[in-house]
């Protein structure tokens, strides 16, 4: 694990200096070393966190004859086969890294390469006879990667903060940005808050050569959702623990202290129980819950589990300083970000820093299996939709209201959708607004409005959704936060606030088998008479009592609406409000002063308040 940076084709009186000052500003991705290769047309770098091959394990890293060169963050989890075929094929190794197998696949199979790799990962390689530079991010994007390209040159680093500290790209925010962070909470690639400036996309490599920069996607997750198997509720409870221990086991290899952060959700209980089953050794399990706040505290539910796998708990009640915390938090983000569970996601990997250099975790369960309540709104939407607009009837009704869950009924309602007649892809875009589109032309000033007046942000998502046709309903959404919400934020937040302190975050629901064969199994599997993750459910039946399994989910949360209208509110005042703020240039001061007051009186503006705070607050730095 580690944060990597480069340039090729620039011009720059002290080569040496750059690169240390690029790698400086992710040294907490890598406290245990650093790395540089320079030649007269490429710079890379690399700060190392040391968890395979810690002696010996150096990058950057070399082919035989040294010109193939290679820096990655993350980690290759199938090296040890890959190694075995390379050898056989005749190539030699020098170190035990797992870093190593990618200049020798590259010698191998060229550019495809990548699509040989298994893990998570961020890498940059050189080649240097043919002057050709080849990036490329592991297939969910659980490693960043950020580029920007002039006609000369190009430039990435893991983190944004490499690139401003020294200059090589220029900060002028992008208004569209502005507008997709607003509607998502974070800014979804290839965009990034600096206009010129990019995210690589998940699944993706970037190749440039002489002075051109091309992309292209080498796996995508829609073709194993359009190739449902024939399986049997029976096979897939059997498949599904096969699978989730198989990709457990795949992430314990490490030469360093390994835990689980244990939420008490279905799906860090599964990683857990998974880890006790696979691992040698007794297991660390890490829990934090908020003082006072017994509704989103978990700590209660994790415990139970932690008791019933036998593993070394360690369980926090934490009551922090609120402003110095968001600030502290806020200062890893290089981009607005207002998901605010990454407060609880810093401070359990903060914590768990003390024992632990590798953590696994739960991300992608709920994509993979179905369980975020829209995936059940989308189904009980599919089906009802049918019926009552072929027989041209409203769809919720006093009658059958009452009969349908009442995040269903939410979800219906906040999509303005009562008829049905409104485009699927267009109901769902709104009803994962942070601003939808009439919230959004109250705030912006007409000057900034008039800069946007072609934009639609909700086009990232409508455009993938054309091209699902052929899948149904639940599947079009679970497709879609493969490609959006899990890269654009769930994993940006886990790699920064976990790689804030120095700790390795791995996925065992993100392993690419596991991810393609859950992707195939029919829907029923997932949503079943209203029921979420049906398959992981049935399949953990035999190891948590059903009062574990079948509780309401949570979320990984914080009191935002609280904190907001308690210890946050001077805070909230001051910087959205002072004559001083940044936002003033391109929001209407009046509108957010209308939303503080509402928030103070019913608590109803709480996500949108974040999300301004959250920018002002990157707008300072």
């Amino acid at each position: 694990m580690c944060g990597i940076v480069g340039a090729v084709g620039i011009e720059h009186p002290d080569p040496t200096w750059l690169l240390k000052q690029m790698c400086n500003q992710i040294k907490h991705r890598g406290p245990d070393g650093e790395g540089y290769f320079q030649s007269n047309r490429a710079l890379l770098g690399m700060r190392r966190l040391a968890i395979i091959d810690v002696s010996g394990g150096t990058q950057p890293i070399f082919n035989e004859n040294r010109d193939v060169v290679t820096v990655l963050n993350g980690e290759i989890y199938n090296f040890r086969e890959l190694r075995n075929t390379l050898h056989q094929k005749g190539h030699s190794f020098s170190t035990n890294s797992d870093t190593e197998v990618i200049v020798h696949l590259y010698e191998e199979y060229g550019e495809d390469f990548v699509s040989h790799l298994d893990g998570m990962f961020a890498f940059a390689l050189w080649d240097v006879k043919r002057e050709k530079l080849i990036i490329g991010r592991d297939r969910f994007g659980k490693k960043p990667l950020y580029y920007a390209v002039s006609s000369n040159s190009l430039v990435f680093a893991s983190e944004l903060k490499s690139l401003v500290a020294v200059g090589l790209i220029d900060r002028e925010v992008d208004p569209e940005a502005i507008d997709l962070y607003l509607t998502y909470q974070y800014v979804p690639d290839p965009w990034t808050i600096y206009k010129n400036v990019y995210k690589l996309p998940p699944a993706s490599i970037l190749v440039w050569q002489s002075s051109t920069a091309t992309t292209r996607k080498y796996w995508d997750v829609n073709e194993f959702f359009e190739k449902k198997i024939d399986i049997s509720e029976v096979e897939a409870i059997d498949e599904f623990k096969k699978h989730l221990l198989r990709s457990t086991r795949t992430r314990l290899v490490s030469e360093r202290p390994v835990g689980v952060f244990l939420s008490g959700g279905l799906d860090s209980s599964a990683v857990a129980w998974a880890m006790t089953e696979a691992a040698e050794g007794p297991v660390n399990t890490y829990s934090i819950g908020f003082e006072n706040e017994p509704y989103l505290n978990e700590l209660p539910h994790a415990k139970r589990v932690a008791e019933i796998l036998g593993t070394n708990h360690h369980e926090f009640v934490i009551s922090p300083d609120i402003g110095d915390l968001v600030e502290r938090v806020s200062e890893y983000f290089d981009e607005p970000f207002a998901d605010s569970s990454a407060i609880p996601t810093f401070c359990v990997a903060e914590i768990a820093s003390r024992d632990v250099v590798v953590a696994l975790n739960g991300d992608g369960g709920d994509e993979a299996f179905g369980g975020y309540s829209r995936y059940l709104s989308a189904s009980f939407l599919s089906k009802a939709s049918k019926q009552n607009f072929s027989r041209n009837r409203p769809l919720l009704t006093s009658s059958n209201v009452r009969k349908i869950p009442r995040k269903i009924v939410a979800y219906t309602k906040k999509s303005r959708e009562l008829g049905l007649t409104q485009d699927p892809s267009l109901r769902y875009a709104r009803s994962i607004s942070y601003f939808d589109p009439e919230s959004r032309s109250r705030l912006y000033r007409p000057d900034f409005a008039l800069q946007l007046r072609e934009f639609d942000s909700y086009l990232p998502l409508r455009s993938r959704w054309s091209a699902l046709e052929k899948l149904n309903e639940v599947d079009k959404l679970l497709a879609i936060d493969y490609a959006t919400y899990l890269p654009g934020d769930l994993l940006p937040k886990v790699d920064m606030m976990t790689m804030a302190n120095s700790v390795e975050a791995r996925s065992p629901f993100l392993d690419t088998a596991f991810v393609e064969w859950a992707a195939g199994l029919p829907s029923e599997l997932k949503i079943n008479q209203g029921t979420g993750k049906y398959i992981m459910k049935k399949a953990l039946s035999t190891v948590f009592p059903q009062d574990l399994i079948y509780r309401p989910k949570q979320g990984f949360a914080i009191p935002r609406e609280e904190w907001l209208a308690g210890p946050l509110q001077d805070i909230l005042r001051d910087l959205l409000l002072s004559s001083n703020s940044s936002l003033h240039t391109i929001f209407e001061k009046e509108e957010i002063r209308r939303m503080i007051e509402e928030q103070r009186k019913n608590q109803g503006y709480g996500r949108k308040l974040w999300a301004l705070l959250m920018l002002q607050i990157w707008y300072n730095k």
